[in-house]
């Protein structure tokens, strides 16, 4: 690599530290001129409905899935059924 591409490089680097370093800064300025308690407080709720949201959703999924296979069960056992019922029966 030329000087130039290495000099891009560290540039780009440098940059985005800085502008992480400005973002974590910010954002610990703003905590600190709201209630850090509040902050919290909503996070964790947000993040447990999120959770809650998702147990739930998969929850009906599987038993939309339980559903399904009880039907092809049914539907098994009845084919059984009819297919008893037509053969003759056996003469011993």
């Amino acid at each position: 690599m030329s000087v130039n591409v290495h000099l891009e490089v560290y540039c780009y680097q440098q940059l985005t530290e800085k502008r992480m370093i400005k973002l974590v800064d910010n954002i610990w300025n703003f905590l600190t001129e709201v209630d850090k308690w509040t902050v919290i407080g909503s996070a964790s709720i947000t993040f447990l409905t999120i959770v809650l949201i998702r147990r739930m959703a998969r929850k009906r999924n599987v038993m939309s899935r339980l559903r399904k296979k009880q039907k092809q069960l049914q539907e098994a056992r009845s084919r059984l059924r009819d297919r008893v019922r037509t053969y003759p029966p056996l003469s011993h």
